[in-house]
């Protein structure tokens, strides 16, 4: 299996672990704000808890954008690592108005969104800044003021998510049934759903997952994961692909860190012989 996109990997080298937890903390905070614009006034789908406000990867401009939004005319919002601003398109891509992450806090990006909603003719009393979830600490000072340093590694992390969007999509071109490739602003981690039992009913569906995450309060080091539904519990376990490993505390899953990673001339053939053998490994678990 080969890489099947147009779009370049983003070599990864060994990244200083504080600055990208510190810039991963400010950009999970802020993508709130986008994500709030979809959950008060995107169609969702009923079948996914909380699906209006996921967000996508834009690889050719390196932004994280939330729902379409109809009112009068088409919008959406999105959040660009590149250059650490907010953005309001409309359908060509064309920018109706933005504002820098650097000199605000979250307040002030609620507030921007809320501005532009009452723009478009929405009604700002339907639009709330209260989420549905609980976000680890670090976004709970919602009065700090975001500083350019404090963003230093912001491409970089854009580089992560850009990679896994790529690994992710090589799986498109080989007949797979697979959901959306989705950022979900709860846990910020970027997933797939390879099916491979539709049932109609997504709750008796039988599929794989392959996620990315930017690292979380277990695992430091970004890394990739895969699991699948119905969840494995108690089998005998094959033994874990490359330098990737089981886990079992709270959920059964292989996870490879981008620690195993850095540095590496051949990431993307690596990290993707990962996902292709994980899958492997799942599909016979959850077939045979």
């Amino acid at each position: 299996m080969a890489l099947s996109t147009k779009y370049d990997w983003f070599l990864l080298d060994q990244p200083d672990v504080g600055a990208l937890r510190a810039t991963k903390e400010i950009i999970h905070q802020s993508i709130q704000s986008v994500a709030a614009v979809g959950r008060t006034f995107a169609p969702s789908d009923e079948r996914e808890e909380d699906s209006n406000a996921k967000l996508i990867w834009v690889p050719g401009l390196w932004r994280m954008a939330g729902a379409w939004v109809n009112s009068e005319s088409s919008f959406r919002s999105s959040i660009s690592l590149k250059d650490k601003m907010l953005y309001l398109v409309d359908p060509r891509m064309n920018t109706l108005d933005e504002l820098s992450l650097v000199g605000h806090n979250y307040n002030d990006l609620m507030l921007w969104v809320e501005q532009q909603i009452i723009r478009h003719n929405l009604s700002s009393s339907q639009f709330s800044t209260g989420l549905p979830y609980t976000l680890p600490n670090y976004a709970t000072d919602f009065r700090k003021i975001i500083d350019d340093s404090s963003l230093t590694y912001s491409e970089i992390l854009g580089g992560h998510y850009h990679n896994a969007f790529i690994l992710f999509q090589s799986f498109s071109a080989y007949s797979y049934t697979m959901s959306d490739i989705a950022i979900y602003p709860h846990h910020f981690d970027m997933e797939t759903k390879i099916i491979l039992k539709d049932t109609g009913d997504v709750s008796t569906d039988t599929f794989v997952r392959l996620g990315f995450s930017p690292g979380d309060t277990e695992i430091a080091s970004p890394y990739l994961y895969i699991n699948g539904w119905p969840q494995i519990t108690g089998e005998v376990l094959p033994k874990a692909p490359l330098e990737s490993y089981w886990v079992s505390d709270g959920w059964y899953g292989l996870v490879l860190e981008f620690s195993h990673v850095y540095g590496m001339a051949d990431q993307a053939e690596y990290t993707l012989a990962f996902l292709q053998e994980g899958l492997d490994i799942f599909k016979s678990l959850l077939l045979d």
